[in-house]
């Protein structure tokens, strides 16, 4: 398993994707190709970075640049074929790495707070409620069972296409 750790000090999520952009400069040519065949993949970025917020590190790299870095290596991948199956490759290549570590973990505190990945509710909304309370650091914690992986697929995919966050 993959060594999965929260940070106390997260961006807000426009600094985050500008922090993206400033370390993954060999990234931005395909994003610029996405966001012009695809605008609302410019509201996905937002919404991923809400999500999951660069807080959340595995094996040390943010989470949320493991899924923007697979989501636009699947879109690259995509390119030449029809419209729907490019963005479709997009969003699996965006949640894979998401779904991949919420399958089996959730977050919990000292205090009996919990996130899990298919409750609906951005993880930066967890996070901003645990740090308004003392001693209620958020650690991951391993699921009795996993998750069904379509099921989080949908989950996610819901929430990064603002279908379930108002």
């Amino acid at each position: 398993m993959k060594a999965v750790e929260v940070t106390e000090i997260y961006e807000p999520g426009q600094k985050c994707l500008a922090h993206y952009r400033k370390q993954y400069k060999d990234m931005l040519k395909i994003m610029r190709i996405l966001d012009t065949d695809w605008p609302i993949a410019n509201q996905t970025y937002s919404h991923l970075f809400s999500y999951i917020p660069n807080a959340v590190l595995v094996d040390g790299e943010p989470l949320a640049y493991r899924c923007l870095n697979s989501g636009l290596t699947q879109y690259e991948s995509a390119l030449g074929q029809k419209d729907e199956t490019r963005f479709q490759a997009f969003l699996e290549g965006l949640v894979k790495p998401a779904v991949e570590v919420f399958r089996t973990i959730c977050f919990k505190t000292d205090k009996s707070n919990k996130w899990c990945a298919e409750c609906g509710e951005p993880l930066s909304k967890f996070l901003d409620e645990c740090s308004k309370l003392p001693n209620a650091r958020p650690v991951p914690s391993k699921r009795k069972e996993p998750v069904d992986v379509d099921h989080l697929s949908t989950a996610i995919k819901n929430y990064l296409l603002g279908l379930e966050n108002g």
